[in-house]
């Protein structure tokens, strides 16, 4: 999300989104067909060097992807909260 944030004269702090209220840009849901298999999911695991037919290899590979979602998760929300914090010691 992109934000212009600033003080009033009052010493108030004021900020402003770039997006619509609904929750997203205009490309918000362009990386579920990005990665499908409709368009660059196969050539994407050739050049990664996965086997997009190895189906065992690929039901191991989905077995740890919760924990990496997970992790990526926890690590934007802790980067958010040190940037905020850092925003917010500047302004």
């Amino acid at each position: 999300m992109f934000a212009t944030c600033g003080r009033r004269a009052d010493g108030s702090s004021w900020c402003s989104s770039r997006f619509n209220h609904r929750g997203g840009g205009r490309n918000h849901g362009n990386w579920v067909f990005w990665y499908s298999p409709l368009l660059f999911a196969r050539p994407w695991m050739h050049a990664m060097g996965y086997d997009p037919d190895d189906k065992a290899k690929l039901a191991e590979m989905q077995k740890g992807a919760g924990l990496t979602y997970a992790g990526a998760m926890l690590a934007s929300l802790a980067a958010a909260f040190v940037l905020e914090k850092l925003l917010k010691s500047l302004l």
